[in-house]
């Protein structure tokens, strides 16, 4: 059995090592800075050091299969693992095989190799089969300290863990479809429905193992926190907050930024650049239209209703603000 371990694990690392082995075979031919993220149009909006990048994406490719081994290796309940090897092994392999091939399209774009379809909707593909492949198997997962949905109450009676785990397999494969289907779409939808299946699969398996907690009585009075449920509850509700309660004021000569519990003050006359791009994983926003706002060394996303008044009154107030328009794609290649 030890020896078939060490098999899984030197195959994962070769899975996850195939995007280190392209990155140096091109190293020369990679520009100095690589794009390192991408807009709903699959254009570059941020960039990374090729040396930085490599140590970065080293970290994450090498870095996550040894820890998934010590984690499994360091259960108290570990026999269970074993138990059902196939769902602990697929999740293992799918997620490496996910993020390799993200790094592959990453550093293809790079190289300037076309994509078939928009960098945005390949990852939303993938993360959408990565739900359905989770929520397959969520339903067979036995009890253990290592893998699957380890709430209070879950961990608490098996029992719950049992019933827990089958209704969110089900809810994991609703949301993996609804990310799907997201990833064909365009505008604003997108983003929603997104963060909708994000917030349904983080927080209603929180609150159903909650509510079949409360009626097994598995456990004595007491040995359940309030709090447990409070908080998956509340950074819940602050993703929604965040989402819903995001706006801009331009008051004298400060823009006030305001989303959610969030609060931000820049000073206007210290705003430097502003870029026009769209980015639908980028927070906080009320459109996939944005407006990245370059002042002093940092810079925020924000995305105005009203964007050509927004950006006539920051340039009536600071006639050195440097605005730049979304790159287009053809005309770039033109160049």
């Amino acid at each position: 059995m030890r020896g078939k371990e060490v098999v899984k694990n030197l195959l994962l690392l070769t899975i996850a090592a195939i995007p280190l082995i392209y990155f140096l075979y091109h190293y020369h031919d990679l520009p100095d800075s690589v794009a390192i993220r991408f807009d709903t149009e699959g254009n570059p909006n941020n960039y990374q050091n090729k040396g930085t990048f490599l140590l970065y994406m080293s970290s994450i490719l090498l870095g996550i299969p040894i820890l998934v081994s010590v984690f499994a290796w360091i259960d108290p309940k570990s026999d269970n693992i074993g138990k059902f090897s196939v769902f602990f092994d697929t999740i293992r392999f799918f997620v490496i095989s996910l993020i390799s091939i993200a790094f592959l399209l990453v550093l293809m774009v790079n190289l300037g190799k076309s994509l078939i379809f928009p960098m945005s909707t390949m990852i939303l593909i993938g993360i959408g089969l990565l739900y359905l492949v989770i929520g397959n198997y969520l339903g067979r997962t036995r009890y253990n300290y290592a893998v699957g949905l380890r709430t209070r109450w879950t961990l608490a009676s098996e029992k719950v863990w049992r019933k827990t785990h089958r209704a969110s397999g089900l809810i994991w494969m609703v949301a993996g479809i609804l990310i799907i289907i997201s990833s064909f779409l365009k505008g604003p939808i997108v983003v929603n429905l997104v963060l909708f299946s994000a917030f349904l699969s983080m927080v209603g398996p929180s609150v159903y193992s909650y509510l079949v907690f409360r009626k097994e009585k598995t456990v004595r009075q007491g040995d359940y926190s309030f709090w447990s449920l409070a908080l998956p509850l509340f950074f819940g509700g602050s993703f929604v907050w965040i989402w819903f309660g995001t706006y801009y004021v331009i008051a004298e000569d400060i823009l006030h930024i305001r989303s959610g519990p969030l609060r931000w003050k820049v000073p206007i006359q210290t705003i430097e650049e502003i870029r026009k791009t769209k980015n639908a994983l980028a927070s906080p926003v009320l459109s996939l239209d944005r407006l990245i706002i370059v002042h002093k060394i940092s810079m925020i996303y924000i995305s105005p209703k009203d964007e050509k008044g927004f950006l006539d009154e920051l340039a009536r107030k600071n006639p050195n603000i440097d605005i730049v328009e979304e790159i287009d794609k053809d005309s770039e290649k033109e160049g």
